[in-house]
């Protein structure tokens, strides 16, 4: 039985364009897209590539020289009535190409002016592994090129149009192309690629679209200081270091300044509302999308701090929404051109932390207010947990009465940290938990300030247990235990757990005063 197979998919000429449109496309295919294709190490995959039945003659010889030059390249004529389907139609053809018993069908976007490193294929199937997972694989670094300006950048992109997609045989599959490269994270669970060599090429010339030097939250930029070679992609360009030093340093400083200025002034042209809803709650989109005018009259007050959390009874749910407060200057111009907010943050980081196998509050929509360019109010809205205890109820508790929550828990965030998993404000408030069916179960709150890598280290991970309270028995029970989990040292857990905890309430305790008896 085969796993899964693997198509990369390309949209050629399915819309109506002029012969000097296509003349130019096909250059710019034959130039960057068709031998980076060519030259992947891995050939375990299929090329489909899509045309209009009534593309000319000449330019039909040349798809037919395309196909004798490389096996893997599936050219596909749809009539006009295909056309309006191609989503249908992808589908009927990869049927035509699988065994009945594939589990899995992984497609992989490629525009037709772009290029993929000769690595790219390999790299993302040794990610899918034996046991694909459904879900949406992104390589993360690529390279921006600009021809004209002989400019190579390093970009960090999670919503690239380079994203593969994973869909199970039996569930009907759709394929990448039937969502928007910007959404489809947030409709499918997303598995990300790290490889820092830049697997993808964005190639940016005088006909993009929307390709360009972008300013986002989404998008970070490295300068490259060194030769670099464009071989690996298939061309046969390589551009020197004075070159790349003088682009990285000065080119590309200018246009960031030129971005960020038509960002900040295609924001200041009013008040915008941004909303986004899971799309398993649909149901109550319209609740979500009212929230900016009705929140403040409606709801019950669970807290009201600095940002206040409201629960709501909606279409027979119990709706938990937090409000973010207004930021000040600085973090709004933060918040709106640099950084995710905190709401979008949350909403995000719940989707993470359930895809690892781990609890937190469904998340059901996020909306962020926007006023004279610059983020205002944010909300974040979620399904309200059934646990009804909360981390705060060991501040005070003796090692006998809550000695099988300690070592509990410290399995618990054991298992979190070697997952790659660390909230960074774990604090008694942000943990819920209860007993299930004689074992204790936990759910993560608060979740908009989290880190995620591959496994976190033993320092990083004793010193996240100094927010906590309890009595230091308690504590030594806990780094105990956690260290056991982990295979770490338990006295030197123990030192670091105790050390980490009493500076950080030494701290602390001269800023604020504390309810409890911190027993440090």
């Amino acid at each position: 039985m085969e796993a899964y197979k693997h198509f990369i998919i390309t949209f050629f000429n399915l819309r109506p364009y002029d012969g000097q449109w296509l003349e130019h496309r096909f250059q710019l295919f034959e130039t960057y897209c068709f031998p980076s294709v060519c030259a992947q190490s891995c050939r375990n995959f299929k090329w489909l590539c899509l045309f209009d039945e009534k593309t000319p003659l000449e330019y039909r010889s040349k798809i037919e020289d395309y196909k004798k030059e490389c096996e893997l390249f599936v050219p596909c004529f749809l009539s006009d009535s295909e056309k309006m389907d191609a989503g249908s139609y992808l589908h009927g053809i990869i049927l035509k190409l699988i065994e009945p018993e594939t589990g899995y069908v992984v497609t992989t976007n490629l525009d037709t002016d772009d290029s993929l490193h000769s690595d790219f294929v390999a790299v993302l199937q040794k990610k899918i592994g034996d046991e694909p997972k459904v879900g949406v694989y992104s390589i993360l670094w690529g390279i921006q090129y600009f021809p004209s300006k002989k400019m190579v950048i390093k970009m960090k992109y999670p919503h690239s149009h380079f994203q593969s997609l994973c869909e199970n045989c039996d569930s009907g599959f759709k394929t990448i192309k039937n969502f928007s490269h910007t959404k489809v994270r947030k409709i499918f669970p997303y598995i990300d690629v790290y490889d820092k060599r830049g697997l993808w090429l964005e190639v940016v010339h005088d006909s993009n679209i929307s390709n360009t030097f972008r300013v986002t939250s989404r998008i970070k930029y490295r300068g490259i200081y060194r030769s670099f070679s464009l071989c690996d992609f298939g061309i046969d360009i390589c551009l020197s270091a004075c070159n790349n030093i003088f682009n990285s340093v000065f080119r590309k400083s200018a246009m960031f300044l030129c971005a960020l200025f038509k960002g900040i002034k295609r924001k200041l042209c009013g008040r915008k509302v941004k909303v986004v809803v899971n799309p398993k709650y649909q149901n109550v989109a319209k609740f979500v999308e009212s929230l900016p005018s009705d929140f403040k009259g409606n709801g019950k007050i669970i807290y009201d701090s600095r940002n206040m959390l409201k629960e709501f009874d909606v279409e027979g749910m119990s709706l938990c929404v937090k409000r973010y407060h207004m930021p000040v200057l600085p973090n709004r111009i933060i918040y709106s051109f640099l950084r995710k907010p905190k709401a979008l943050r949350a909403y995000e980081y719940s989707f993470l932390i359930n895809e690892k196998g781990f609890e937190s509050p469904e998340s059901v929509g996020y909306v962020k207010e926007m006023s004279a360019g610059l983020m205002g109010l944010s909300y974040y809205v979620y399904r309200k947990t059934p646990y009804s205890h909360i981390m705060r109820e060991m501040g005070n508790a003796s090692l006998d009465e809550c000695g099988n929550l300690a070592e509990a828990f410290a399995k618990y965030t054991a298992g979190l940290h070697d997952a790659g998993i660390l909230h960074k404000d774990y604090s008694p408030g942000n943990i819920l938990f209860d007993k299930v069916n004689g074992e204790y179960r936990f759910s993560l709150i608060d979740t908009n300030r989290m880190k995620f890598s591959d496994r976190v280290g033993m320092k990083e991970g004793c010193a996240n247990f100094r927010r906590l309270w309890g009595k230091t028995p308690v504590f030594e029970l806990m780094a105990r235990t956690y260290a056991r989990r982990r295979g770490f040292d338990e006295k030197q857990c123990v030192g670091l757990v105790l050390s980490y905890r009493k500076k950080f309430w030494d701290t602390y305790r001269r800023r604020h005063k504390v309810s409890f008896d911190i027993d440090i």
